[in-house]
């Protein structure tokens, strides 16, 4: 259960990473919607340490593991959050400038 999400939780942080430096096949919408899932997911853990007996140190180490993996997980989407952003207002600012450009006679 937690190793296989940390184990895609990784893999998102690794495909942030990789839209950050550009990388021409990663695809913004497939990384968001790996964002959500882990998003529904890290809500499911949340329910499931919730279900466990509440004596015993078993409930008290998958809370604090899935605590951990809620940090980390909205830490990847902030930083997603903040790459999507940059990306929109680049495009933004690159079309402005082509329609400013766009009847230009410079070097004619």
């Amino acid at each position: 259960m937690l190793p296989e999400d940390k184990r895609r939780l990784h893999e998102l942080e690794e495909q942030v990473i990789e839209l950050e430096r550009g990388n021409p096949n990663m695809n913004y919408y497939d990384v968001n919607m790996g964002l959500d899932d882990m998003s529904n997911r890290l809500v499911e853990l949340e329910s499931l340490v919730n279900n466990e007996p509440k004596s015993g140190s078993r409930r008290d180490d998958f809370r604090r593991r899935v605590t951990h993996m809620k940090t980390t997980f909205i830490h990847i989407k902030n930083n997603f959050l903040m790459l999507t952003k940059k990306n929109n207002i680049n495009m933004t600012l690159q079309g402005q400038r082509h329609q400013l450009f766009q009847g230009s006679t410079i070097g004619k």
